[in-house]
């Protein structure tokens, strides 16, 4: 019963017998993640990271492709448009149309016309017992041979159709005055001012130099107004019109004193940005107009 020139190498064992509801309980414990913080400036990276994206889709994504997405965009050599999609595809603009509204890059409005044609569309796809096809193609909505299931992408599809629902269904809280809104454009006007920095013509110093000034006052103007909502309609309003003719006479005044200088590239940056603010203006205020038409005057009583 007692062999005791044994005792040392059970003792290994006795012990680990001894502790192991101690080890059990220790390694069972819910592991508690502590969020890395980020600063303001790599929020910023972030975020223009996402506006850039978002550029891709509203390129590429309308009626000559039945609000669609193409499936990728070939820049070199010739910038070909790959005209086919997936239902992973769909999931992923569908998702990423919702992300544009949480992040302030498009309205209410646009956030549920293109959800409609979207989702439209897709009714008029080819479906094999419920399930999409594996590809289509985006101009005339035919199937690509071979026709095939991908469970992969029906799953993928499946998961991005429930977290859409759940952003829907949160739609109807959501206040139509948001900042959110105003932090969209922040973000495309942030895009903008990196474009303008990075000219350095001589000839068109001073020209550079007030288009980065009004627009950093454009910046300030906007966060001053932050927590004060009754004041966007009117600060809309005055960008939409006389504020937006001021920067965009500063900026002939820059393209033609410095356009030889220019190279291609940047002169399309420059239009691409600068349309696109211009779009978020007209467009946050013409929905402003058609869901709170009464606002303005009464910010301006």
């Amino acid at each position: 019963w007692v062999n005791f020139s044994a005792i040392p190498r059970a003792a290994v064992f006795l012990l680990a017998w001894l502790i192991a509801p101690q080890i059990s309980y220790w390694i069972s414990r819910p592991i508690v993640y502590r969020p890395t913080s980020i600063s303001s400036e790599q929020r910023g990276q972030l975020r223009c990271l996402a506006r850039r994206t978002w550029l891709y889709f509203e390129h590429f994504i309308g009626p000559n492709d039945h609000w669609l997405p193409a499936d990728h965009f070939q820049e070199n050599p010739r910038g070909l448009i790959a005209h086919r999609t997936s239902p992973t595809n769909i999931g992923l603009l569908l998702l990423s149309t919702l992300a544009a509204y949480d992040l302030g890059y498009i309205g209410l409005m646009d956030l549920i016309l293109r959800l409609r044609n979207t989702l439209g569309e897709m009714e008029k796809l080819r479906r094999y017992r419920g399930h999409f096809l594996k590809w289509y193609d985006t101009r005339n909505l035919n199937q690509l041979p071979p026709p095939y299931i991908s469970t992969v992408d029906s799953g993928n599809l499946a998961g991005c159709l429930l977290a859409l629902k759940q952003g829907c269904l949160a739609l109807p809280q959501d206040s139509l005055l948001r900042w959110q809104r105003w932090q969209g454009l922040l973000d495309t006007l942030k895009i903008l001012e990196k474009n303008i920095e990075s000219l350095q013509d001589d000839g068109a110093e001073g020209n550079v130099a007030s288009l980065k000034v009004y627009l950093v006052d454009m910046r300030h103007q906007i966060l001053a107004v932050q927590n004060t909502p009754t004041q966007w309609a009117t600060l809309l309003d005055y960008y939409c019109s006389e504020g937006w003719k001021e920067f965009r006479r500063l900026l002939m005044l820059f393209l033609k004193s410095a356009s030889p200088a220019l190279d291609a590239v940047t002169l399309q940056e420059l239009r691409v940005w600068e349309e696109r603010v211009n779009h978020h203006l007209s467009g946050a205020q013409r929905e402003l107009s058609l869901l709170m038409p009464w606002l303005l005057p009464l910010s301006q009583a």
